[in-house]
């Protein structure tokens, strides 16, 4: 390493952790449009999406309409 060469600290502080953060809605919307991604296109049922994603079925079913418009 150079004498120019800065050396920085591998982790995280709390506060720059803290911004790596999501809410756990939009958690629950994540994993549910991921879900609803592997329902359509490896043709897996909503119970099997569910217990992979571990998401609701209502979850699944509250954000379909929401996936279909972003898909169209």
């Amino acid at each position: 390493m150079s004498e120019n060469s800065k050396t920085y600290k591998e982790e995280l502080t709390t506060k720059m952790h803290s911004e790596f953060t999501v809410s756990n809605d939009t958690d629950k919307k994540h994993r549910a449009f991921s879900a609803i991604t592997s329902m359509r296109s490896l043709d897996y049922s909503i119970d099997q999406v569910a217990e992979l994603y571990n998401v609701s079925k209502n979850d699944i079913e509250k954000y379909l309409p929401e996936y279909d418009l972003l898909t169209e």
